[in-house]
């Protein structure tokens, strides 16, 4: 039981890409079983592998029961890398914009979806004032801290001096 085998578990996971969760998950189990029997005479980077894989076997295959969750890392990056493309596009910046750290998860979203689907003004129409105040709370809260930030990199002595006068009047008593 040696590299062969991890190789062989590997080849079964890869054949197995686009089947579904049970499909896939009986035969790595059955490998993965066979494999760990003998543990004393696993090299350490098998040891490890086995342990790795214990610690986040609970969600290692649910990629497999939702159709359109990227299988790796490197599929959910693109996503990531296409709206940072996209932005750079858009404002002529080089790096990221503010705006794209205050409504990064509301574009990067909106960047997933609307290449697969075309909305229509019924599905943009606008159905949950709860859900929508407070994902315009989140914002604002995202757009206070940046202009948190401005502020003390603008003039810190004086965002100092606000924050000591702020904090002295709630500790007096009134």
């Amino acid at each position: 039981m040696g590299p062969s085998s991890s190789t062989s578990a590997f080849r079964i996971m890869k054949s197995r890409m686009r089947s579904r969760y049970v499909r896939v998950m009986r035969p790595f189990c059955q490998k993965w079983s066979r494999l760990q029997k003998p543990r004393k005479h696993l090299p350490p980077c098998l040891l490890r592998l086995a342990r790795v894989t214990a610690s986040y076997w609970p969600g290692l295959f649910h990629c497999y029961d939702e159709p359109n969750l990227p299988r790796t890392n490197n599929d959910l990056e693109q996503y990531f890398g296409s709206a940072r493309r996209h932005e750079r596009r858009a404002t002529g910046r080089k790096s990221a914009s503010p705006g794209l750290v205050v409504r990064g998860a509301v574009r990067v979203i909106a960047l997933v979806a609307s290449p697969r689907h075309h909305f229509n003004v019924a599905e943009l129409r606008l159905t949950d004032i709860s859900r929508w105040r407070a994902l315009r709370s989140e914002l604002e809260y995202r757009h206070e801290t940046r202009r948190h930030h401005y502020r003390f990199r603008k003039s810190p002595q004086e965002y100092l001096a606000v924050l000591e006068e702020k904090f002295l009047q709630q500790r007096l008593p009134s």
